[in-house]
């Protein structure tokens, strides 16, 4: 804990070497730690292993020997836009028509999948805008200000941006595994009940059918977490992953395709684009395109802490 204050003042980190007085430095400390919390709340795929020490080092924290070296509780509460609006007396924003406008995200397409004009992007981007201005000025107070308004504004468009990027394809993978590989299943269903229907005859023909037809009805209604393992999901879902990236990248890296199949020939052999000739070979042959590494793709992603400090 010494070396943290030091990092940011160096003189204040000596003198809390020498006094061992953490009670007169609790307030940096608390919301360090806060902060640290919070952002790994809206980050899960950062500090993977030392969030789990940071989990430790306030669990020991709260023993009574800890507390009575350190001479306060190290642990503090999760600062929240909620938390943040009501300190500052401004609640009224979350339920005000306007926050649906100042926090919505600007996409290139609409709900019907339809590419937006330029103007029209601009148009949200500005409107947007305006009604960000005006919240931040409408709530602000004595205890809170325009910039906290339009910060906790801010807070709830990354959360929004978020939710998008990490909830959204995983509800709309599961949405095609119903709909695509439910299908086969379907199908095979059929196909079994058909068979077994035509090997009865009679009446035991009509009650084999009925049946069947029940219970294709009640394997219908049931959903993909039935059908799969989670593993499974997981498994195609990366497959998916794959196709989709590979689709990006034919539209903005249009050599990538050939870059795949060249780099998948020369390591596992095929005939890949070669033509005729010595060519048979993953590396023979000179009527193929020439060899090309494969391109990267880099991650343009990062967020920012969710809410305001």
């Amino acid at each position: 804990m010494t070396g943290l204050l030091v990092g940011v003042d160096y003189a204040g980190g000596r003198a809390l070497d020498e006094s061992r007085d953490y009670a007169a430095h609790a307030e940096f400390f608390r919301s360090v730690f806060e902060i640290g919390r919070r952002y790994k709340i809206m980050n899960p795929e950062k500090m993977r292993t030392a969030y789990a020490k940071l989990m430790y080092i306030l669990q020991d924290s709260m023993q009574p020997q800890i507390q009575d070296i350190l001479g306060f509780e190290l642990v503090a509460p999760l600062v929240t836009v909620y938390s943040t609006l009501e300190a500052g007396g401004a609640l009224g924003m979350l339920s005000d028509p306007m926050i649906d406008v100042a926090t919505r995200e600007c996409l290139p397409r609409d709900e019907n999948g339809r590419e937006k004009t330029r103007r029209e992007m601009e148009a949200e981007i500005e409107a947007k805008d305006k009604a960000t201005e005006i919240l931040g000025r409408k709530y602000a107070s004595e205890r809170i200000t325009a910039d906290g308004v339009r910060q906790c504004l801010y807070s709830i468009k990354d959360n929004n941006s978020f939710l998008r990027c990490n909830r959204d394809p995983i509800d709309q993978a599961i949405v095609w595994l119903d709909e695509l590989y439910g299908k086969h299943e379907e199908m095979a269903e059929e196909k079994e009940d058909s068979k077994s229907s035509s090997e009865g005859s009679g009446d035991e023909d009509d009650d084999d059918s009925s049946s069947s037809e029940e219970e294709g009805e009640v394997k219908e209604k049931k959903s993909v977490k039935d059908r799969f393992s989670w593993n499974e999901i997981k498994r195609l879902f990366w497959q998916l992953i794959e196709v989709i990236i590979l689709f990006f990248k034919t539209i903005f890296m249009p050599n990538a395709a050939d870059d795949a199949a060249n780099k998948k020939d020369r390591y596992y052999g095929g005939s890949g684009y070669t033509t005729g000739g010595n060519g048979g070979g993953g590396n023979g042959g000179n009527d193929g395109p020439p060899r090309r590494p494969m391109g990267r793709i880099q991650s343009n992603r990062s967020m920012n802490c969710p809410t305001s400090t």
